[in-house]
């Protein structure tokens, strides 16, 4: 399967997803970081970054956005963001998926993208009962990234 279909795949399935499942819960936030004296060649002294945070939990998986918006006088305005929805497959198939300390097994997907550059991973999830957590997780991508000079 081609790039360009994975994440038109991608994208219409969370689509779908939202259209089907109003979110069980959700949360944003907005953060602003200041800072100066940075030691990292070709910057100036002073940065700003802002942060765009969305996650949600869906019906049939969740989802987590972030956008960072960074200004600094060297290299002006730059963007990087992230957007990573999941998909259950207990939840997708009605089917109990727990083993030992996995509640749920889904299917992983993000896409990285910034200033001239998009990256698109997918892999396998595991949702995760760990004593004294509400939230656990871990995935496994297969990554393919765009290879620009």
């Amino acid at each position: 399967m081609k790039l360009t279909q994975i994440a038109a795949t991608c994208a219409l399935a969370t689509a779908a997803t939202f259209t089907q499942a109003a979110p069980i819960w959700q949360d944003f936030s907005i953060t602003g970081l200041y800072g100066e004296d940075y030691q990292l060649i070709a910057r100036e002294d002073e940065q700003t970054t802002v942060t765009f945070e969305y996650t949600a939990k869906l019906k049939y998986g969740d989802f987590f956005a972030f956008a960072d918006r960074t200004n600094n006088d060297a290299d002006g305005n730059e963007t990087y963001f992230e957007v990573a929805p999941r998909f259950s497959l207990g939840a997708m198939t009605g089917t109990k998926l727990e083993l030992g300390p996995v509640k749920d097994v889904l299917v992983a997907t993000t896409w990285e993208g910034g200033e001239g550059f998009n990256n698109y991973l997918y892999g396998i999830g595991f949702a995760l009962n760990v004593p004294y957590t509400q939230y656990a997780n871990i995935n496994f991508y297969k990554a393919d990234n765009d290879l620009t000079d």
